[in-house]
């Protein structure tokens, strides 16, 4: 029997896309006027940034908006103020959780799990109090369904890092051989040692 189910929350429980499609066109049109930059250049530069990050860094930090458009300036090699990054910054949030959705299914799929612990487990956005995480999750109408919310920032370190997991495992005082994990990046559990008595699978 299953004891608890743990999902991840971007692009598993929420259907990114239209926000990303949103953000890449307001960021690219800001940077586009006020610096000159070719939409299609800044946003590849964007996108290597960002994936220089996820997955790579087990920093919460590192997962901030304002260091990834900090760095996509200076590999362009364009001066950015500090008032012009967080005003892309404040652009980029904005605009995607205008237009977040959850999965269609989604709401169905959790109501169906009536006989074991739901666990969200997801990294942080880079804000240090979760704010924007406990955002999205509002947004999306899915906290009820939860038995508890795990991130990046309650462990100091970013998937796949284990700690998340064991977070809730000796909370609710689970068998690790009775959880599975739903999420978008199977590459990532599979940075998870096995042999740990903690790993979910």
């Amino acid at each position: 029997m299953i004891e608890a189910v743990f999902l991840d929350l971007d692009d598993t429980l929420e259907d990114w896309n239209p926000a990303r499609e949103a953000i890449r066109k307001k960021i690219s049109g800001y940077v586009n006027k006020k610096f000159g930059v070719g939409k299609e250049r800044f946003l590849k530069t964007f996108h290597d940034v960002e994936y220089s990050f996820i997955g790579k860094s087990l920093k919460p930090l590192d997962y901030g908006r304002k260091k990834w458009f900090a760095e996509a300036f200076r590999r362009l090699g364009i001066k950015a103020g500090k008032e012009d990054i967080e005003r892309l910054e404040k652009l980029y949030w904005e605009t995607g959780l205008a237009k977040i959705r959850a999965n269609p299914g989604a709401a169905e799929f959790l109501k169906g799990l009536k006989k074991c612990r739901k666990i969200i487990v997801t990294d942080s956005d880079g804000d240090a109090d979760n704010r924007l995480k406990n955002r999205k999750i509002m947004l999306l109408g899915i906290r009820k369904y939860f038995d508890m919310v795990v991130t990046s920032n309650d462990t100091g370190r970013n998937k796949p890092d284990k700690k998340l997991w064991k977070k809730a495992i000796v909370k609710f005082g689970l068998d690790p051989k009775k959880c599975v994990m739903i999420g978008d990046k199977p590459e990532m559990l599979s940075l998870i040692h096995i042999s740990e008595p903690t790993r979910p699978y």
